[in-house]
């Protein structure tokens, strides 16, 4: 489980990779409740985030910030 922070540096939520063999993950927020899933599509790069009615919600990328992964969420709707 990873944190998720906004710009002010809060925790906003939870990330959960389930397993370093796995491209899937999901989205807790602040009080544990399942809110989005992802997949990672082969060679993209970024997760594809899903709302519950299966819609694309957002795009989600890793990025390397002082020997940490931290990551960057794109909002699409």
């Amino acid at each position: 489980m990873t944190e998720i922070l906004n710009e002010q540096e809060q925790q906003v939520g939870q990330l959960d990779m389930r397993s370093a063999f796995s491209s899937a993950t999901d989205i807790y927020g602040v009080n544990g409740e399942l809110l989005y899933n992802g997949r990672f599509p082969f060679f993209s790069g970024k997760w594809e985030i899903s709302g519950a009615d299966g819609e694309q919600a957002g795009v989600l990328r890793s990025r390397l910030a002082f020997f940490s992964k931290k990551y960057s969420y794109d909002r699409t709707r």
